[in-house]
């Protein structure tokens, strides 16, 4: 899912949670930032792509997986705040929707979760997002 995607999540359960202060900090750092690790990958892409602009390239690091609770929990705990793990858990929520393949347990194990037969594009996703959000922004 693209930026956009997760940070009109963000926003929304940030207005919904009605958080402030150093937890709208953890809100986008985990529900939004935490895609910043895919700039370790633009050297990868660009020696085997160039230039050219390549659909469902994998952009995803151990980041972007489940395993990374292993660390987002006990952050969490340590911190007291229950919103790392919440927006950790809507971003995969939203990447998952994604057809592209996922490695639920990378580095750790190399099993692999297929591509979706039925592929949502981000335009989907984003449209689902917005729908969804503007609903519920107007009952709050």
């Amino acid at each position: 899912m693209n930026i956009i995607a997760h940070l009109l999540v963000s926003f929304l359960f940030i207005k919904l949670g009605d958080l402030a202060g150093i937890d709208i900090f953890w809100a986008f750092l985990f529900g939004v930032f935490i895609d910043f690790d895919h700039v370790i990958k633009v050297p990868l892409y660009l020696k085997q792509n160039g230039f050219k602009i390549v659909r469902y390239w994998n952009w995803r690091t151990s980041l972007q997986e489940p395993v990374s609770y292993l660390w987002i929990i006990p952050l969490a705990v340590f911190l007291q705040t229950w919103v790392p793990v919440f927006f950790f858990t809507t971003h995969l929520i939203l990447d998952y929707m994604m057809s592209y393949e996922k490695q639920p347990f990378y580095p750790f194990s190399d099993l692999k979760i297929p591509k979706m037969r039925v592929k949502i594009d981000d335009f989907a996703g984003i449209s689902t997002v917005v729908i969804v959000g503007c609903i519920l922004l107007y009952l709050v």
